[in-house]
């Protein structure tokens, strides 16, 4: 089970967006889990290599995925969510953590249904619905459909689109999308193939849905941003807030790669992109594209000029011991990695004087 801690706000800020693999878009996502600004971010197709997640500090959050295949979903949720994955309900392209607040429990799920993948949903997503149906819990699912309909904003409906509303509404499911915003733009597109579903138990949990006006930074998506009520909120609470209003506060987080540059291009490349979006012409899509290779480029200048500047500075013997294990255990796992992957290797055999061969591991 997950909980949150006596310090968590009484509703979780939650983001649903598909990375398309892009290191901008995974960098974004942990700087906004580090500043406070969301608190579980459910992706679709996230940045993988080597055999693990990439990109998504474990300094601010948990990652929670399954690694059966190269995974195209999982959950990054903040340390202020303590949780553990539903192990059964963990694949390739759903992944499903349960949170309890007090005696309520709440199943978070990212589900990313792949455009070649048979008629949707698939089976593990069916049954996930099932099991929350069978022990009364609220389910949110934020979803990658890769189908069109006009019941979730989309312009045209198609095959996948009609095949997931009938499964939606024999199974009491809500689509909880509002306005037609699209969550997924090019230059010659522009459409809603994000939605987030909850059963009937947290549909009226589930407040301020959107899409962002932030740009992802990936190739044509949008964040998509709602939050989960974690519990009602009586006259005591009403009168709290009306007291103590809400106010911005700087993080006591600091990521150390981030600078004013990397604002400044941010925030340029989003103008390029909102003009691009009214404009509709290739001079400004070119414009925003310019940009947004800039801005990736330089993240990743960032991040190296950061991590040279922070060897450069250790001193203290304790510090650099510390670094020296967590190289050396990185390095230990991707030897093991390499010896799995390799059906040959060298061997001298008794009596082979100064001859090496090389032999079948199964013939060792």
């Amino acid at each position: 089970m997950a909980n949150l801690k006596a310090s968590s706000p009484l509703s979780l800020k939650c983001t649903q967006i598909n990375l398309q693999h892009c290191i901008a878009a995974t960098s974004l996502i942990s700087q906004q889990l580090a500043a406070g600004h969301t608190h579980a971010v459910l992706i679709q197709e996230l940045w993988v290599g080597q055999g693990s997640v990439k990109g998504l500090s474990r300094k601010w959050g948990h990652v929670y995925v399954s690694f059966d295949q190269t995974p195209r979903a999982c959950i990054y949720t903040s340390k202020q969510v303590t949780a553990t994955k539903l192990t059964n309900f963990c694949f390739r392209d759903l992944v499903a953590i349960k949170v309890t607040v007090g005696r309520s429990c709440y199943i978070l799920c990212s589900a990313y249904l792949p455009y070649e993948s048979p008629t949707p949903p698939p089976r593990q997503l069916m049954e996930l619905v099932e099991w929350c149906k069978s022990n009364n819990l609220p389910l949110i699912i934020g979803c990658d459909a890769n189908a069109h309909h006009t019941c979730w904003g989309s312009k045209d409906v198609n095959q996948r689109g009609q095949d997931l509303l009938e499964f939606l509404i024999s199974s009491g499911l809500d689509i909880l999308n509002r306005g037609t915003k699209p969550t997924f733009v090019t230059r010659n597109r522009q459409e809603v193939i994000d939605i987030t579903i909850s059963n009937s138990w947290s549909s009226h949990l589930v407040t301020n849905w959107r899409v962002s006006s932030e740009v992802s930074m990936t190739i044509a998506t949008y964040f998509v941003t709602w939050r989960l009520e974690l519990s009602p909120r009586n006259a005591v609470v009403h009168a709290y807030e009306q007291s103590c209003p809400v106010r911005k506060v700087r993080s006591r987080h600091s990521i150390p790669w981030w600078n004013p540059e990397l604002l400044t291009l941010r925030k340029k490349a989003r103008a390029l992109f909102n003009r691009a979006m009214r404009t509709r012409t290739n001079a400004d899509w070119d414009l925003y594209k310019e940009a947004q290779r800039q801005f990736k480029s330089c993240i990743k200048r960032s991040k190296r000029d950061a991590w040279k500047e922070f060897c450069e500075s250790i001193e203290d013997l304790p510090v650099a011991s510390r670094i020296h294990k967590v190289l050396k255990k990185g390095s230990r796992l991707q030897d093991k990695r390499s010896q799995a992957s390799r059906r040959y290797i060298y061997v001298q055999r008794p009596g082979d004087i100064g001859t090496v061969g090389v032999a079948p591991l199964s013939g060792i």
